[in-house]
């Protein structure tokens, strides 16, 4: 009896930690994805628009963030009470990942405020965009 619950521990240790590894490397290849799409399909498309860019950087940047969560939430293998379990799997890529999110987070966020800056900047040199647009009167 105690030889099945060592090999049920280890199976359930072997799954977690296979588990774990599994989210780990999706969180690794949506980086990779992200980041060689935006370098070879978006960059030259969104230099002039940041508020696009502000809002791509948010959108994977939070994605990216919800990956990291869910590697610490519900993917970090813990070994069952009573089972001796082997050695838990290195856990630096979560926190590379989180760093990741972080400093898309940030950019998205240096974008909006050039956005900001930019939409103020014409609006103060052409008047407030209100006034720009014709307005029909109605008799």
């Amino acid at each position: 009896m105690r030889q099945s619950n060592s090999l049920t521990c280890s199976a359930d240790w072997s799954m977690q930690v296979d588990n774990y590894n599994f989210a780990c490397i999706a969180s690794f290849s949506f980086t990779a994805i992200a980041t060689s799409f935006y370098i070879c399909c978006l960059k030259s498309r969104l230099d002039g628009a940041p508020q696009l860019a502000a809002q791509f950087f948010t959108v994977i940047g939070t994605f990216k963030f919800i990956l990291v969560l869910t590697i610490f939430a519900v993917f970090l293998p813990q070994c069952a009470d009573g089972c001796i379990c082997g050695s838990p799997p290195l856990r630096l890529y979560p926190f590379f990942a989180f760093l990741i999110a972080v400093r898309w987070l940030l950019r998205a966020r240096q974008l909006y405020a050039l956005a900001n800056r930019v939409a103020s900047e014409n609006e103060d040199k052409d008047g407030p965009i209100f006034d720009r647009v014709s307005t029909v009167e109605m008799a």
